[in-house]
């Protein structure tokens, strides 16, 4: 995947996607710490 020369033309939903997919997966991960301290 080509994200300097395609970065211009990637669509605002695109982006909003992939920022909430990268939120999903640290929440994920900070929940499952959190659980293995307890």
């Amino acid at each position: 995947m080509p994200i300097k020369t395609k970065n211009k033309k990637l669509q605002p939903k695109a982006k909003i996607r992939i920022i909430l997919g990268v939120y999903a997966i640290v929440a994920v991960a900070i929940l499952v710490l959190i659980f293995n301290i307890i």
